[in-house]
């Protein structure tokens, strides 16, 4: 990761996580965005525990000036986990799929594990995966295996 331009080179759009011991921001270089995410213990008067903590924020509404941040609502982004400090090799490269509209309306979210680090790529795929190409079934049958109250 040390090797590549957006570290060193990219511009840094500071990402408000709406919790004080969760920082985030966004790092683009040309055409790679990044987003970086940090846990960090609990205060000194509240004896430095170090604690999972849920986190949800948009990225690209809300606060944003959208002139800065390249996220389009109309787009489809593949989020690529590229560095997690706290499980390793195991989680590693996982993808998901986020429309921009999710990003910048609904959030981003999920769970940090105690002091992690966590670094995802953001890149636009739009034009890589079409309508045809996505798997409609689960969405369709989605009623052949509700529960019912007995």
């Amino acid at each position: 990761m040390d090797e590549n331009p957006a570290f060193t080179d990219g511009t840094i759009i500071p990402v408000p996580t709406q919790n004080t011991r969760i920082a985030a921001f966004l790092r683009i270089h040309h055409d790679k965005m990044y987003l970086c995410i940090f846990n960090f213990p609990n205060p000194h008067i509240d004896g430095q525990q170090a604690v999972p903590r849920k986190f949800n924020f948009l990225i690209g509404g809300g606060d944003f000036d959208s002139s800065t941040v390249p996220i389009l609502p109309d787009r489809i982004y593949e989020v690529i986990e590229r560095y997690n400090n706290a499980e390793g090799r195991t989680r590693r490269e996982k993808k998901e799929f986020w429309s921009g509209h999710e990003l910048m309306h609904l959030g981003f979210g999920g769970v940090l594990e105690p002091v992690s680090s966590h670094v995802f790529e953001l890149a636009d795929k739009t034009d890589s995966y079409t309508a045809s190409r996505c798997c409609w079934i689960p969405f369709c049958a989605t009623p052949l295996w509700e529960t019912r109250p007995r």
